[in-house]
Order: structure tokens, then C-alpha cells, then sequence
């Protein structure tokens, strides 16, 4: 029934919340967390206007009462969210942009997955913003999401290709010093 209630937005909505729970540096989340956003972004660079479950899942039911304490909890958020997020750069949330994206975000939640330290919250923060930019049509925050998550795989990928394995201990070193 969830699923019946997002309809066109079901799927950047569903990302949204896998998109949080991958960010989240608790071994193995990621991995389980990044397996929902393989399969929501592939539905997405396929061109689905809606999120495809299987039939267990679709069938499910919500609780009202605890529907109505969810949307009560994170109401003020997504008014502090609308306020950043608006309709812009429209021609960026084309179905054939989606796409684009769609496929950029299945590379981002691949990498995501992996169950390795410091390659899962950045990617999964450009996941965020393309999922919020995709709710609200906002083609500023989705080509800034893409740019921040590719970037940094770029980034890793380059300095794996470069340093070998202890392209792992350097960034963790300038990550550690940032805190």
C-alpha cells in the first residue's frame, strides 16, 4: 500500500530512506542498505515511473496509528527541506536524464555496498541528494549529488590506482584529521 501511496515518486522517495541507512558507519548496514538501492536505481535507469516490489512486500499494509506518528516525526524536516529544495533546472529530471542518473546512482550504490571503511558515506550522500532532488525535481541538487558521489569514487578508484593498498590508510588519515 506504501508503494501505491508514493506512486511516480515511490522511487526516489524509497531511496531517500535506504540513501540514510547506508550513511549510517555501522559494519555491515551498508552493505545491507546498499543491496535496496542497487535494485530502486536499476528500476530508475530502466525508465520505471514506478517502484516494482515483489508481491510480498506490495501487499503489506501500514499501520495508521504508526503511519500518522512517522509522517508526524519527520514533518518538520521535510519543511526545513522544502525550503531548500524547490523545482529547478527542470530539463535535468527528463526521462531520459533520469536515466543518466538512474545508471550513475546504480555505480554510486555499488560502491556504497562494498564493506570496506570511508567508501560508503560520501557516495551514499550523493545517492541522498539525487534521491531528494528526484522527490522534488530539483535538477540542482541531483546534478550535485552525482558530481559529490562520482567525484569521490573517481577520487578512491585514482588513488587505489596510483598508491595500492595504502591509498586506504592516507584517506583514512585525511579523514581522521578532519574531524
Amino acid at each position: 500500500m506504501l508503494v501505491k501511496a508514493l506512486h511516480e515518486r515511490g522511487i526516489g522517495a524509497l531511496m531517500v530512506l535506504f540513501a540514510l541507512l547506508v550513511m549510517i558507519p555501522i559494519p555491515g548496514l551498508n552493505t545491507l542498505s546498499g543491496i535496496p538501492l542497487i535494485l530502486l536505481s536499476a528500476q530508475q535507469a530502466l525508465g520505471r515511473h514506478s517502484v516494482w516490489l515483489p508481491r510480498g512486500i506490495m501487499d503489506k499494509a501500514l499501520d495508521r496509528k504508526d503511519t500518522l506518528d512517522a509522517i508526524a516525526k519527520i514533518l518538520p524536516l521535510l519543511r526545513k527541506l522544502e525550503m531548500i529544495l524547490r523545482p529547478r533546472m527542470i530539463w535535468v529530471t527528463s526521462a531520459r536524464k533520469a536515466r543518466l542518473f538512474g545508471a550513475m546512482s546504480i555505480v554510486m550504490s555499488l560502491f556504497a555496498s562494498i564493506p570496506i571503511p570511508l567508501t560508503h558515506t560520501v557516495p551514499g550522500f550523493g545517492l541522498l541528494l539525487i534521491s531528494l532532488g528526484t522527490t522534488q525535481r530539483d535538477g540542482l541538487a541531483i546534478v550535485t549529488g552525482a558530481v559529490i558521489g562520482i567525484g569521490y569514487i573517481v577520487l578512491v578508484v585514482g588513488a587505489i590506482a596510483v598508491l595500492g593498498p595504502h591509498a586506504f590508510e592516507i584517506i583514512h588519515n585525511m579523514v581522521a584529521h578532519t574531524k
